[in-house]
């Protein structure tokens, strides 16, 4: 079975999921919490540096690859208030 990729913009997107997707999602999500509290507060710090702004998504895009554990994040950097590239942070061993 191919990988779906599942965007989740309110709480009750995540009701499609079944039972099955939705244990395997919440391992996810733990390690996906405890990433954006850290980075956010690392980030935060970052951007008071103001000529860089780094924003990571307020949507959760989760990846059912059958599997537990993220290896990657998802973000936007604004250069000069001008250019948004979009970025991904890989992170082993998750």
């Amino acid at each position: 079975m191919a990988d779906k990729i599942y965007e989740f913009r309110n709480v009750t997107d995540i009701l499609e999921l079944t039972d099955e997707q939705f244990e395997r999602f919440l391992e996810d999500f733990k390690i996906w919490f405890k990433f954006q509290k850290e980075a956010r507060k690392k980030l935060a710090y970052l951007n008071k540096l103001g000529f860089v702004n780094v924003r990571l998504s307020d949507v959760i895009r989760w990846n059912d690859d059958h599997q537990t554990g993220i290896t990657r994040f998802n973000g936007e950097v604004n250069i000069n208030n001008h250019e948004v590239y979009e970025v991904i942070i890989n992170k082993s061993g998750a």
